[in-house]
């Protein structure tokens, strides 16, 4: 099925709209992360350094209360410098992943809300 742009599909065309709405969401910084988004593997050294306050600043707040959740059940069991530097590992590695995951899955629910 094809629409008024000529070539481009109606998916296409949706997929464009998108990823226009991605960068809108993150901001000034769009041109340097959406195309980490997309690389299998990417490094985030601030999520790396900041943890949950970087999570919280990007807004991510679903995903830093669970890491700041985390973070305090690793401190509890004992595992204070392993394991909070294992989480850092992690999260500077699950960054890219995990933002893309909470646009899409906000996007989905304002797009649901209009429909």
């Amino acid at each position: 099925m094809e629409n008024n742009l000529g070539n481009e599909t109606v998916e296409e065309t949706e997929q464009i709209n998108r990823e226009k709405l991605i960068k809108i969401w993150i901001g000034e910084k769009a041109d340097e992360m959406y195309p980490k988004m997309q690389e299998k593997y990417s490094f985030n050294w601030c999520a790396f350094f900041f943890g949950f306050l970087y999570l919280a600043y990007r807004r991510m707040y679903l995903v830093a209360f669970l890491d700041f959740l985390l973070g305090i059940v690793i401190r509890k069991i004992g595992m204070r410098f392993v394991g909070i530097l294992i989480m850092s590992i992690v999260l500077g590695f699950a960054f890219y992943p995990l933002y893309k995951w909470d646009i899409e899955r906000k996007l989905n629910k304002g797009r649901d809300m209009y429909k």
